[in-house]
């Protein structure tokens, strides 16, 4: 069994994430893998975030409508399933309005040792080529799709601390990360407008019904 993450806590245990929309399927997806080391530092927990980037100080960007902030992974926690939404996560709502624009901007997802999640890097990726879009796609991002959920899917995570030789503190955390960030929603349905020949048709039979009722 998977154990399943809201934003704020376990929300639930099951196979795969549960959606409120009849029709949602996996859109698009992108595999993430982290492998470094901390020195100086002993950890036990590692952030994840998915975010877009807004300007800021010294020529740097900082994050923007963070996802999963405040979740946080452990040694134990591989089949691991954080779930982001309109209703567990503030943010949600802003990201998928930038993911669903038709406009290429950059996002990025990745993960950090500690309990809060902190990307000073300006370095993104195009939507189109972070995610594999959805069939139907329009070769920029999410548009034309509405998004249900998205969700990272922890394959495996591994974080050792160890003494160091080398380090001030004489500690050493060593991390890897596998899983895969995943996007679930379905194409949006469009109701096409009434064609000028057939409102033209509807007013013809509408006239004649109208006549006959005269006789």
């Amino acid at each position: 069994m998977r154990r399943i993450y809201g934003i704020f806590g376990v929300v639930g245990f099951g196979i795969a994430s549960s959606s409120a929309m009849a029709g949602v399927t996996l859109l698009g997806e992108s595999r993430a893998i982290r492998a470094s080391g901390l020195s100086g530092q002993i950890e036990t927990s590692m952030a994840i975030g998915l975010h877009y980037f807004a300007p800021g100080g010294f020529g740097y960007s900082i994050p923007s409508h963070l996802l999963f902030s405040g979740m946080t992974i452990g040694a134990g926690d591989g089949m691991t399933l954080l779930v982001s939404n309109s209703s567990r996560d503030a943010e949600f709502a802003g990201f998928v309005t930038l993911l669903t624009n038709g406009t290429a901007e950059l996002v990025n997802g990745d993960a950090n040792l500690g309990d809060r999640y902190f990307n000073p890097s300006s370095d993104g990726t195009p939507e189109a080529n972070f995610f594999d879009l959805p069939v139907g796609n329009q070769g920029v991002d999410f548009k034309g799709f509405t998004i249900d959920h998205i969700d990272f899917y922890v394959e495996n995570v591994s974080i050792k601390s160890m003494p160091s030789e080398f380090s001030e503190t004489g500690s050493f955390t060593d991390y890897s990360l596998s899983g895969v960030f995943r996007v679930f929603g379905e194409k949006t349905e469009v109701v096409p407008e009434p064609s000028s020949f057939s409102m033209a048709v509807l007013g013809a039979v509408s006239l004649l019904i109208r006549r006959r009722c005269r006789c």
